[in-house]
């Protein structure tokens, strides 16, 4: 039975110094808009990690049934999207978000920030930076993407 207790004591611990608590303190209360704004930063970087694993399952789930993706001049629709990120090509061996900025109101939430891309394809070793744009909606119980647009920093040339 002590074991149980200490093993119960262990665990609030560090559940309570994990989440960035102080020992004593109350609870951070985050209101609705904050609360979304948090969740819409954490998609963004799960959305991150999707694409670099190629993970059909997450992108399926992430992507809303409408879902409209532009780059530059070029618009894809969920399907042709979907295959082109599962197709073969490009080998991600490291993907990352930073400069989240969120805006939620109501049932719409919006996310920019820059996704950096590094990795292989039959050209060599490429990265690419991309300013995004991407629109979020509550669907299904969880948040959808349902469009989202990109700028393809063009690459340094090295002289």
């Amino acid at each position: 039975m002590n074991r149980s207790i200490f093993g119960l004591a262990l665990v609030l611990a560090a559940g309570s110094t994990a989440s960035g608590q102080v020992p004593g303190s109350p609870p951070v209360r985050l209101n609705q808009e904050q609360a979304t704004e948090q969740n819409l930063a954490r998609l963004e970087q799960l959305w991150t990690n999707a694409l670099m694993r190629r993970d059909r399952a997450a992108i399926e789930r992430t992507l809303g049934p409408k879902f409209v993706y532009t780059l530059d001049d070029t618009m894809r629709y969920r399907p042709e999207y979907v295959a082109l990120l599962l197709g073969p090509g490009d080998v991600i061996t490291e993907a990352r978000v930073d400069s989240i900025e969120v805006q939620a109101a109501g049932n719409i939430g919006v996310t920019t920030g820059w996704r950096t891309i590094i990795g292989r394809n039959a050209l060599g070793m490429f990265e690419r930076r991309y300013r995004f744009t991407d629109t979020w909606m509550p669907r299904s119980g969880t948040w959808q993407m349902i469009a989202a647009h990109d700028y393809l920093v063009p690459p340094v040339v090295k002289k």
